[in-house]
């Protein structure tokens, strides 16, 4: 929600949405950093614009309930645990978890082509 409330803050400020959104990301990035989960400080600061950098296009390109829906699935994927040893306890669930992720962005995917083929029809 914060950074659809800088994104909102500085769109009404400088009137165009990319510049907006570069400045919102800005923002958004040094809360993100916390987020990398690392004591390196270059990895950190390669985390944090990649990760406002798909937020503030997601937002942009796609709207609010996208972003959302991609806060949800870092959820997951952060929540999870990833392994690839599958002698590990914990293998199965992460694999149940990408499964899921992985389907889900499969049938965003139809949905998209086939109302984008409907459209061309009409």
């Amino acid at each position: 929600m914060l950074i659809t409330l800088a994104f909102a803050l500085t769109r009404m400020l400088v009137k165009r949405t990319w510049l907006a959104a570069m400045i919102a990301g800005l923002v958004v990035a040094f809360v993100a950093v916390s987020q990398a989960g690392t004591e390196y400080l270059l990895l950190n600061a390669l985390f944090a614009p990649a990760v406002a950098a798909v937020d503030m296009g997601v937002l942009v390109g796609f709207g609010m309930f996208a972003l959302m829906t991609t806060f949800l699935t870092n959820y997951i994927v952060m929540q999870g645990g990833m392994t690839a040893d599958f002698s590990r306890l914990y293998a199965p669930t992460g694999l149940w978890l990408m499964a899921l992720v992985a389907a889900a962005a499969a049938f965003g995917l139809l949905r998209v082509s086939r109302r984008r083929t409907a459209i061309r029809e009409v």
